[in-house]
């Protein structure tokens, strides 16, 4: 996590309660960790704020989730108790959460997919959004047609238990 990034989005944070502050501190933010290589036009970033303000607005929610990033624990042991299939996508210029923390992520959850986004920053930019729900509808099926796979082999191995004795 970088300090640097913390120390910024605290000062940013909006000095009223306002709609017009929160929609200013959300355009605010995603200028600070949007994606470098995907850059939004101002307006772009104001209809997003706007959106994501009406639909659901907590002045004091973004204290809380500064003060949850910073207090979080090393979560390294429950990482590694990860069993499903897993896909991990990290964006290359992620200055919220740095790409080694995305490698090490992908490391210690047992056979995890990592894609790491070249020119990516902590938000999903949309002309991405193709790429990853492919990547997304891919991972899942496999993961899908593996499990149909364990099910079906466990259901035969339990039947030919059962017609023996």
């Amino acid at each position: 996590k970088s300090i640097g990034v913390f120390i910024k989005l605290a000062k940013l944070k909006p000095k009223t309660p306002s709609r017009d502050e929160a929609i200013n501190y959300n355009i605010k933010l995603n200028q600070l960790i949007g994606s470098p290589a995907y850059p939004q036009t101002e307006a772009a970033l104001r209809l997003h704020a706007t959106q994501i303000v009406e639909r659901s607005n907590n002045p004091n929610g973004y204290k809380r989730q500064l003060i949850a990033m910073a207090a979080s624990k090393d979560r390294q042991h429950l990482i590694r108790k990860i069993k499903t299939p897993t896909l991990v996508i990290h964006g290359s210029h992620d200055v919220v959460i740095s790409v080694d923390e995305g490698k090490k992520t992908a490391m210690l959850i047992k056979k995890a997919k990592l894609k790491i986004v070249p020119g990516m920053g902590h938000n999903f930019a949309p002309e991405l959004m193709p790429k990853m729900t492919k990547w997304l509808t891919k991972h899942i099926k496999k993961a899908q047609r593996k499990y149909i796979k364990k099910k079906l082999k466990n259901h035969i191995g339990i039947t030919k238990y059962k017609s023996k004795k």
